[in-house]
């Protein structure tokens, strides 16, 4: 049974991360928290497992329900008073293209997760818990035996679906291991709402019989801002780059590039806050290079967008928050170079797309915005 507060007070909030340290909490779950007093909210940053967040009138769960181990726990275990859940989901599940037999094998793979108890993250252990229940052995087991299934499921992926084909067994691994997660709160009866960052996870969700709401992850201020600085790097890449197809096309970019006078910087490892904003600001282009091939990663475009940075992007499928051709500019990976050669060249192109894209980030696009919304889904349901 959820909670439900009294008519004459606004429910209270706690809005969960796995690491309070983490740059999750710190890029999102702390202006999360900001957006919700400001709607008059009372509401706390609380860590998996943190009874704080089962007091809670609402607790909000942020990026993938997957990290969460404590909270599922407890909540399945739950027959009283609990609070209403909601997870705003920012990670990846798995392309539409998933067949009935290829989710059976998929989820079959996952599900070695929890019967090998790994569902608490390594960093909630102590030295001593991780030798007495053998956490490395248990982890390498799953990795072995999990492998064969999640191998087995992009293989059949890929007779549907030929645009895959690129794809590498790990990011089928990710995506699976998360669609599990939320099949199993649905069986378990305790996730109240999954409302989801791109469209294209909200048609995932709904071609099953979910309610999925669209929230995309809005923009703030402090993601970027305008610096006088040269804007001395022509495209830059960032992002983790592991085993997954952006490794041979930015070999391939770089060479591409290269034979036109342009140079490409490729920045892999940890760039966030200030860092970010100033690398953004010397940039140019921003290059965007699909990490999952169905799946779409915003969040990087309004980054661009507010520091002065124009985006060049594989397509996709989804048209919102930003549009093609408006916000930014798209085209297939072979046709980039020529495409960012044509922008580097053409100064007013370039800057009615990064205006566009601005103006889009700090009008309806905005983290206070998508806040509202959640707020709005959640206490409707709690007013029924």
């Amino acid at each position: 049974m959820s909670a439900r507060p009294s008519t004459d007070a606004k429910p209270t909030w706690a809005v969960a991360v796995e690491d309070p340290q983490s740059v999750v909490a710190r890029e999102r779950g702390v202006p999360v928290c900001q957006c919700l007093e400001q709607l008059g909210y009372s509401v706390r940053l609380v860590e998996d497992g943190d009874p704080a967040g089962l007091q809670a009138d609402v607790l909000l769960f942020l990026e993938n329900l997957a990290d969460f181990g404590r909270y599922r726990r407890l909540l399945a275990r739950t027959t009283g008073r609990r609070p209403v859940t909601a997870v705003w989901m920012f990670e990846t599940l798995p392309p539409s293209s998933l067949t009935p037999e290829a989710d059976r094998i998929g989820r079959a793979a996952a599900a070695w997760q929890q019967r090998l108890g790994l569902q608490i993250p390594k960093r909630h252990l102590s030295t001593w818990q991780k030798r007495l229940t053998l956490h490395g052995l248990r982890h390498w087991l799953y990795k072995q035996l999990s492998g064969v299934g999640f191998l087995r499921t992009l293989k059949l992926l890929q007779r549907v679906d030929p645009t895959l084909a690129d794809t590498h067994w790990t990011q089928i691994r990710s995506s699976m291991v998360n669609w599990d997660c939320l099949q199993r709160t649905r069986l378990e009866g305790w996730l109240d709402h999954c409302i989801v960052s791109t469209q294209q996870r909200q048609r995932f969700l709904e071609e099953r019989g979910w309610s999925a709401p669209f929230v995309p992850v809005g923009c703030q201020e402090k993601d970027g801002r305008l610096l006088s600085l040269a804007r001395d790097i022509d495209v830059l890449f960032l992002g983790y780059v592991r085993k997954d197809r952006r490794r041979d096309l930015l070999k391939t970019l770089e060479t591409d590039l290269a034979t036109r006078g342009l140079s490409l910087r490729v920045i892999t490892g940890n760039c966030y806050g200030e860092e970010r904003i100033q690398l953004l600001n010397r940039t140019r282009i921003l290059v965007m290079l699909h990490q999952y091939r169905w799946s779409p990663a915003w969040i990087r475009f309004g980054f661009a967008a507010q520091c002065g940075a124009c985006v060049v992007s594989e397509p996709m499928a989804d048209t919102q928050p930003f549009q093609a051709d408006i916000h930014y500019a798209s085209a297939p990976a072979a046709q980039l170079p020529e495409v960012i050669e044509r922008l580097l060249r053409d100064d007013d192109e370039r800057s009615r797309l990064v205006s566009a894209a601005a103006e889009l980030c700090r009008t309806s696009l905005t983290l206070h915005h998508s806040v509202r919304q959640i707020a709005e889904i959640v206490t409707r349901s709690m007013n029924r």
